[in-house]
């Protein structure tokens, strides 16, 4: 029996036994939580061709790191949303219950991204969970085609979804200057005014808490670049009688690329937080924490290798994290979920 056995089980009680809640991004969990599920206990199940001497049974598919490398992502992310959307459902109440002009700009601001990035994440994720399943995803009778064609639509249900992402890198832009005059930022923020230009690397990651905290620190690195390299290009815009809509739209790619790696930050930061939150109130089992922590850890690598184009003149950081997310990628039964 595959060593995953625990997950599709948690993974089910967030698909169907979770209370109603609102909609912003849990029920876009549940979702991706009831694809992954299906795919991971099938993949568990089906066995396929035999990378052992003749004579011994066929190998899961799961087993299979080419299919582990689609689908263990998607299954971090079902989680990574889950705990997002109970992070923001906080901050509403707070601020429900303690009125904060300045957090509800934090909200709104944070919640037009998340829900543009989580939108293409559950479509993308239930589409790649299908395809790793082969013909079994092809077949009506898994549930996978109708889940996805059911949903893609939500991507441009309200128009096109990059507008949304506009709304939040205005906000960003906004912080920026506002921490450029040394004034103080949410803690979700706090990033943009650090130091970005890192020369010295920290050291390499030996234990699980140190593995997230290095990838943690890589996603705010990657933010921050992306936002100051923004706001100097649009400040050169500006500052040759560009109008401010037309400067936007020179650097529309640029704002979308802003937009996403600030929101990824979020769910990062936000899935840390709500699994401290559990483990204060020992809500938890201890191998379950040690799960989630690995399902963030595969969250935030997992992000991290797609964006490591994105830290420009950085080299140390381009070389640093391949060589060592070369070393971690291939040694993923390490990571294995009891």
């Amino acid at each position: 029996m595959h060593k995953l056995g625990l997950v599709p089980t948690i993974c089910m009680h967030m698909a169907t036994d979770a209370p109603p809640l609102p909609s912003f991004n849990l029920s876009r969990c549940r979702l991706i939580a009831r694809a992954a599920t299906i795919a991971v206990r099938y993949l568990a199940v089906r066995r396929q061709f035999q990378l052992s001497p003749a004579g011994d049974a066929e190998t899961q598919v799961l087993d299979y790191r080419a299919v582990q490398q689609r689908v263990l992502p998607q299954l971090a992310t079902t989680f990574a949303l889950h705990f997002t959307g109970k992070h923001m459902q906080r901050l509403h109440a707070h601020h429900q219950a303690h009125p904060n002009p300045e957090l509800l700009q934090e909200v709104h601001a944070t919640s037009a991204g998340l829900k543009s990035l989580c939108t293409q994440l559950t479509a993308s994720g239930i589409e790649t969970l299908r395809l790793a399943c082969g013909g079994h995803g092809y077949s009506a009778f898994s549930g996978l085609p109708e889940a996805y064609t059911n949903y893609v639509a939500q991507c441009t249900a309200e128009g096109d979804n990059y507008l949304l992402k506009i709304q939040t890198t205005r906000y960003l832009l906004k912080a920026l200057h506002k921490a450029s005059t040394g004034a103080g930022l949410p803690s979700n923020l706090a990033y943009l005014a650090e130091d970005g230009q890192v020369t010295d690397p920290p050291p390499p990651p030996a234990l699980l808490g140190e593995e997230i905290s290095f990838t943690m620190a890589m996603l705010a690195i990657r933010a921050r670049r992306i936002v100051t390299t923004l706001a100097g290009n649009m400040q050169a815009c500006l500052g040759q009688g560009v109008a401010l809509p037309e400067a936007f739209n020179r650097h529309g790619w640029e704002v979308v690329r802003a937009s996403d790696a600030h929101c990824q930050l979020v769910i990062a930061q936000s899935f840390h937080r709500e699994l401290l939150h559990l483990t204060d109130r020992g809500d938890v089992q201890g191998t379950i924490v040690t799960v989630l922590q690995q399902l963030l850890l595969l969250f935030a690598t997992s992000t991290v290798m797609e964006g490591l184009g994105e830290h420009g003149t950085q080299m140390w950081i381009i070389s640093m994290m391949a060589l060592w997310l070369g070393c971690w990628s291939p040694a993923w039964p390490k990571c294995e979920l009891a």
